[in-house]
């Protein structure tokens, strides 16, 4: 089977889908700063700040809530699997993400 052939076929078995995808740029001595501020880690702010640009491009459930999905590496020492990940899921309030974040890092732990 040809390329196009294999192509057209399969765009006639799946519909396109477009993923969002946003790319931040964070400067680290900034967020360090705010890190210590807040006294969370920096996942954590990481984790708040989407939850609030989620917030804001309408990304909620209907109770207004935001998933988080969390990879986490699962690898030990003799593992030879490719992708050695698991995931940790939170379903977050944006609203407190905004100014106190302890509560989501007390979530995802």
């Amino acid at each position: 089977m040809s390329r196009s052939s294999a192509r057209s076929s399969r765009n006639r078995l799946e519909p396109a889908v477009d993923v969002p995808l946003v790319s931040v740029v964070i400067d680290a001595a900034a967020s360090k700063r705010r890190t210590s501020d807040l006294g969370v880690a920096s996942n954590t702010l990481i984790m708040a700040f989407t939850a609030r640009l989620a917030l804001r491009m309408g990304r909620v459930d209907a109770s207004g809530r935001v998933k988080l999905v969390l990879p986490v590496s699962d690898r030990r020492s003799s593992d030879r699997r490719g992708n050695a990940l698991r995931s940790i899921t939170v379903m977050a309030d944006p609203d407190p993400c905004r100014n106190d974040p302890r509560a989501l890092q007390r979530d995802f732990k």
